[in-house]
This record gives structure tokens, C-alpha cells and sequence, in this order.
């Protein structure tokens, strides 16, 4: 996979936050490029496994009803790659997802 840099949250903006969220004093807590960096890649790769997950939640899904067609109708139609993720796969997989990371 080709990394592109406009693909990827900029360290930056994370700094952002946690300074306006998470370390409201500045005095107390420093936040290196090293630590930003890294977490920037973290969110990277949080993010593709949650796509991920979620895809293949949709399309074990898509198999089930399928399977529960064919035996209504007896039709052979199976689930199809080229579907569309929604906030109900995304919830399915996300108290696993967070466990796991």
C-alpha cells in the first residue's frame, strides 16, 4: 500500500487536540513529534482495521441473508465485494475493535 501524506491526520492537528482535550496545561505535560508522529500512525492503522472489520461483517451478512434467500426462493444469489459499509457495520464490530487495540 502507497502512503499519501494528504491520506494521513497531520501530527499537527493531533497536537491540537490534545492540547485542547486531553493536556488543557501546557506546563505540565510535553507532547514530542516522535509521540505525535505515532500516534498519527496509530489512528492510521485504527482506522483501516475498523474498515476492514466492518467490511467483512457486511459482506458475512450479505452471505446470511443470501443463504436465507436461497432457501425461500431457491435462488442462487451470493453476496457481492462491491457493497457499501454503513454505521450499523461499523457498530457491530466496534466494541471487538476497541478490545483488541
Amino acid at each position: 500500500m502507497v502512503e499519501k501524506k494528504e491520506d494521513r491526520i497531520e501530527p499537527a492537528t493531533i497536537g491540537r487536540l490534545f492540547q485542547a482535550v486531553a493536556f488543557p496545561d501546557p506546563n505540565n505535560t510535553r507532547i514530542t513529534k516522535k509521540t505525535l508522529d505515532m500516534v498519527s500512525e496509530y489512528i492510521e492503522l485504527f482506522t483501516e482495521e475498523a474498515i476492514t472489520r466492518a467490511n467483512q461483517y457486511r459482506i458475512e451478512q450479505e452471505k446470511q441473508m443470501a443463504r436465507n434467500f436461497e432457501v425461500e426462493a431457491g435462488n442462487g444469489k451470493g453476496a457481492q465485494d462491491g457493497g457499501v459499509i454503513d454505521s450499523g457495520h461499523l457498530e457491530a464490530i466496534a466494541g471487538l475493535l476497541v478490545l483488541d487495540f
